[in-house]
């Protein structure tokens, strides 16, 4: 079964060394030339077995582990007589066991081998940075001549990251978690043995806090007083968690917490502009975050980014994505579960635009429909025809990416952005079993960005595969996109039999007819690419759970969907 590459990098470096295409094929990184398209290096290196990148871990030994951490309810206690008769009188105790481990099944996975969801890397193309969700680290990796990775720091957050980037000046990594906090931590770590804050306040003191002598909790009741075989268990387990220190999670390395949401993160930007009551040579950053409850928050950059600048409302669905145009900075744009984009002058907090995205995914799916059907097959969910008949119910931002470039002759043009969504389609029962479907729409969207600072959409590009990623190639006027290899294209769920898809593509820019094309200059990277994927797939095998496991490492913006939708 083939392997996505849910995420990818392009490294482009200053010197005379190759060029490198990093990709995430869940658990593992790969460096591709950007050359000829041969596989580098993999981490990591060690290779326990053929299936060591599989998310379904099939080992008994930790199966049996995970069940034995069981904590089994007191079982019920019944009275009886001598004589085997239920009694109130004499009795004697008889415990029924509930077997607890027939009715709870742990959730089993390879936490060896946790599944990567980023990859960025610096301008000079020395460090590599991937964020692993199962064990919720932060990676640091050098990258070497050669292309190989040397780790530099793994750091454990306490909560999963969603969102990661670097300040304009690339000397510290900013982290958005799922619990609605944001931390500053140092890209290169200066001093290994000693654990400090970003302001240099040694965390000693703060260890030695964590668990002050207390004196037991002695509860007014005792087992003189409390009678009943329930109500002495109840007084114990009472005692037991009041005595129960709380333990203080201490993060042995540099970091610092510079500011939180009430909500879960979903994404987060840096930004460094010039104001215009500022001084010629003075700059100020900014951090932009949004999050699950529909609000964009503009905080002053490190070291004061408790201070907060404004907010952008206008969303009523959750904000998945905010992209900020490397030329324009001063213009946002941000997408999520609402069915338009809305264009911001996010320095003032007012909405410059508002697109209906809705209307043109749904033009691109009737487009799809109509090609695949041409080439003489039908396109089907679940083995159920799709037809003109079903209707998308909602959509959902899964990807917004600029483009800094130029496309424009007279160059007046600030770039264009890429976006890519999913999305919710409603059949009625007599076509589909089910009627609410999610899928992915393997397409997409080009916007340019005018003189203006507003959208225009110049381009829906179709692709062979559902989208996962897309890395940009600045200097090539070029950019990669990976592809589900795995499902169906439109769907989310159904397997693909033949395993014959590509999991990269690559299109390039022609200024003659102001379109993006198939980049016919990377033919022979894409080929060695895919077919190292096709054959790297075709020895490994594919459960249900597995299956499931990967789709939801592949798909999960719909989840943070809160309200139920109208039907």
């Amino acid at each position: 079964m083939p392997r996505p590459l849910q995420c990818v990098y392009y490294c482009s470096r200053s010197d005379e060394r190759t060029n490198v295409i990093f990709a995430a094929s869940v658990s593992s990184i790969l460096s591709f030339s950007a050359s000829d398209g041969s596989l580098l290096f993999s981490w990591p290196r060690e290779k326990k077995s053929d299936r060591s990148d599989d998310i379904v871990s099939t080992n008994l030994e930790f199966k049996a582990e995970v069940q034995e951490t069981i904590t089994e309810p007191p079982g019920k206690r019944l009275k009886v007589s001598s004589s085997g008769n239920v009694s109130e009188s004499t009795s004697t105790e008889i415990v029924v066991e509930n077997d607890w481990s027939k009715r709870r099944k742990p959730r089993a996975y390879n936490s060896l081998s946790p599944s990567v969801i980023k990859l960025l890397g610096t301008s000079d193309g020395k460090y590599l940075i991937a964020v692993t969700g199962e064990d919720k680290c932060i990676r640091v990796f050098g990258i070497h001549k050669d292309s190989s990775l040397e780790t530099i720091s793994e750091r454990h957050m306490p909560k999963r990251p969603c969102s990661v980037i670097l300040t304009t000046d690339e000397r510290t990594i900013v982290c958005a978690d799922k619990f609605g906090d944001v931390y500053a931590l140092p890209l290169k770590i200066t001093s290994p043995t000693r654990s400090e804050d970003i302001n240099g306040s040694s965390l000693d003191s703060e260890i030695a806090d964590v668990a002050p002598e207390q004196k037991l909790y002695v509860p007014a009741a005792s087992l003189s007083t409390v009678h009943t075989k329930r109500n002495q268990q109840a007084l114990r387990n009472q005692q037991i968690m009041a005595n129960k220190v709380a333990e203080k999670k201490i993060l042995g390395f540099d970091h610092e917490l510079i500011l939180g949401h009430v909500s879960l993160l979903t994404d987060i930007t840096y930004v460094t502009i010039k104001p215009q009551e500022s001084g010629p040579n003075q700059l100020r950053n900014y951090i932009i975050t949004s999050d699950r409850d529909e609000h964009i928050r503009v905080s002053r950059g490190l070291p004061q980014a408790h201070i907060i600048e404004g907010y952008c409302l206008g969303h009523t669905e959750f904000i998945s994505k905010i992209c900020v145009p490397f030329r324009s900075p001063e213009t946002l744009v941000s997408g999520g579960g609402d069915d338009f984009l809305l264009v911001w002058d996010w320095i003032t907090g007012s909405v410059r635009q508002k697109i209906n995205l809705k209307a043109t995914v749904e033009a691109a799916t009737n487009k799809l429909v109509e090609k695949v059907k041409e080439n003489g097959s039908t396109p089907s969910i679940e083995n159920q025809t799709i037809s003109d008949s079903g209707n998308i119910l909602s959509i959902a931002v899964s990807g917004i990416w600029d483009i800094h470039i130029s496309t424009n002759k007279m160059g007046d043009d600030l770039g264009e952005l890429i976006v890519a969504c999913e999305g919710q389609v409603v059949y009625p029962p007599v076509i589909v079993k089910h009627a609410n479907l999610l899928l992915r729409i393997p397409a997409l969207f080009i916007y340019g960005i005018t003189s203006s600072h507003v959208l225009e959409f110049r381009q829906c590009l179709l692709v062979e595969g559902n989208v996962l990623d897309v890395a940009i190639l600045q200097g090539q006027r070029s950019f990669l996109v990976t592809m589900d290899n795995v499902h169906v294209p439109l769907t989310t769920t159904v397997v693909e039999n033949a395993g014959n898809r590509p999991a990269l593509a690559a299109f390039s820019y022609d200024a003659d007819s102001r379109r993006w094309v198939e980049g016919h200059d990377f033919e022979s990277i894409l080929l060695a690419i895919n077919d190292w994927a096709a054959l790297r797939g075709s020895q490994s095998a594919q459960t249900g759970s597995e299956d499931s496991l990967l789709s939801d490492l592949l798909y999960g913006i719909e989840n943070l969907r809160k309200r139920g939708r109208e039907e």
